[in-house]
């Protein structure tokens, strides 16, 4: 799995929020914190090439 390191991320220092729907994307890394808070249903997620499934 070839993941690209995600530069635009580098450049906020605040908390940076999104809200996403069915949402997915190809794999990346930053130096940043990436948190997950599942409202509803599960989402699939690798790190360091383990798969793990969230829920709610």
């Amino acid at each position: 799995m070839n993941a690209k390191f995600a530069i635009e991320r580098e450049r906020y220092n605040k908390l940076y929020y999104m809200e996403y729907e069915n949402d997915q994307c190809l794999p990346h890394f930053h130096s940043q914190i990436e948190l997950y808070f599942i409202e509803n249903g599960e989402m699939d997620i690798i790190v360091n090439n383990h798969k793990k499934t969230l829920r709610e």
